[in-house]
């Protein structure tokens, strides 16, 4: 039984979609959460890799650092009430906080948009862009800091480093009750566990290019 899937039952074979419809994938290791998860069979499989990613591109001038933290439901009382005292704001402005000055005119921040007029009334609304079109955002995206975000693996297949935040990534987790299947072991970006760590990936990644070990995993 795997978590991630099986609390989304419109992922389940029967569920959402009619018995005969077919599932796009990019790889055998996506497969297996369709087949042991999802309840399906190989041959509702088709492995073609993603349409969208057939126009995904990075400007060769890209040089900004995106900031996304995906949702947290659990506390959205507390966005709403009081946003300040929200985790969600906590956790966001000390990742902007840990952005070498040197760098800090680099930052665009997106929060979740099920919070982000919200956020957008606090002091973090100087580092967010009037309009938020994630396929040109990512365009001039040179790294991507999130905590589990998918929109890591539309940024990291454009050619941008990541940095994966999971300070909190337990706590959260718990709260939603879902199981990440993104974990140490096939994580393909680096992993900031406290925010002195964080700092200095920033300063590492902004200049480097990915991994060969990373695009590896990243591939599986």
């Amino acid at each position: 039984r795997n978590p991630a899937i099986s609390t989304r039952s419109k992922y389940i074979k029967g569920g959402g979609f009619r018995n005969n419809a077919y599932i796009v994938i990019s790889s055998e290791k996506e497969a297996e959460n369709f087949l042991d998860g999802g309840k399906y069979d190989r041959e509702d499989l088709i492995k073609s890799g993603m349409p969208k990613f057939d126009y995904a591109i990075q400007n060769k001038d890209a040089d900004k650092i995106l900031i996304m933290p995906t949702t947290r439901n659990f506390e959205y009382s507390t966005i709403r009430d009081n946003p300040k005292e929200s985790t969600y704001y906590k956790f966001s402005k000390k990742i902007i906080e840990s952005v070498p000055d040197n760098l800090k005119d680099k930052i665009v921040y997106i929060p979740h948009p099920i919070v982000m007029s919200i956020i957008g009334k606090t002091d973090l609304e100087q580092y967010m862009p009037k309009e938020t079109k994630y396929d040109e955002l990512l365009k001039d995206t040179k790294l991507l800091i999130t905590d589990y975000s998918s929109i890591s693996f539309d940024a990291f297949y454009r050619g941008c480093n990541l940095i994966y935040v999971w300070i909190e990534k337990e706590m959260c987790l718990k709260e939603m009750d879902v199981d990440l299947m993104l974990n140490e072991d096939n994580v393909f970006a680096d992993v900031a566990y406290d925010y002195n760590t964080l700092t200095e990936l920033i300063s590492k990644n902004y200049y480097e290019n990915p991994s060969e070990e990373n695009i590896r995993k990243y591939r599986e």
